[in-house]
């Protein structure tokens, strides 16, 4: 979530989670919300960034099975 707070030039729409603890709440220090991947948002997005590549394939998948069509950049 540190990673949100660092975006200077960019502000993220929303943070993706899959934990449904996290969702509805918002990153501290930046108020950007945590959506679910299935929210409405997330079809919309140009680019997704995945912060974490070990989970890059399972995100990718269950993306793509809600219909995104967008880029996804795997940071490492």
């Amino acid at each position: 979530m540190a990673l949100v707070n660092q975006l200077q030039s960019v502000k993220p729409v929303c943070v993706i989670d899959s934990n449904a603890a996290k969702q509805g709440c918002v990153i501290p220090g930046s108020r950007v919300p945590v959506v679910a991947p299935h929210d409405q948002r997330v079809v919309g997005l140009e680019l997704i960034l995945i912060a974490n590549p070990n989970y890059a394939g399972e995100i990718s998948s269950v993306l793509k099975s809600l219909g995104y069509r967008g880029q996804l950049q795997i940071l490492r």
